[in-house]
């Protein structure tokens, strides 16, 4: 997998109708990849929870990493 690949994913995903964002509940928070970077993150109120994307990983996999970093930080989100 490369940048493309994943981009496409992406675009992929949205097509299908697919949200890219997490929902806890009545939180939902969008995410965000920002290509020049390399990076995918959700905005918080204090900061923003980011990963450097891992091409060699499927999108699925990268945003499962994700949030899995996200609620290390907030682990109030799931409960």
């Amino acid at each position: 997998m490369n940048k493309d690949t994943f981009k496409q994913e992406i675009a992929e995903f949205k097509q299908q109708g697919g949200d890219f964002s997490f929902v806890f509940g009545d939180v939902r928070l969008p995410v965000y990849y920002r290509e020049m970077l390399g990076v995918i993150g959700v905005r918080m109120p204090a900061h923003e929870v980011f990963l450097p994307v891992d091409y060699r990983l499927s999108m699925l996999d990268n945003l499962a990493m994700l949030q899995d970093k996200l609620l290390e930080k907030y682990p109030e989100l799931v409960q």
